[in-house]
């Protein structure tokens, strides 16, 4: 081969694996809320 066509010898990396698409943040007043369902619902089953 000429000097220029050398072929590297360097191993093949391997493709990037997809990543997994991150879950949506939960706006702080909408945790408030949920909080406070949920507090409500374990006040109603234990009666």
């Amino acid at each position: 081969m000429a000097k220029g066509q050398k072929r590297s010898n360097r191993e093949i990396r391997k493709p990037k694996q997809a990543k997994a698409e991150a879950k949506p943040e939960v706006p702080f007043a909408n945790r408030v809320k949920l909080s406070a369902m949920e507090a409500a619902s374990r006040q109603k089953g234990k009666s």
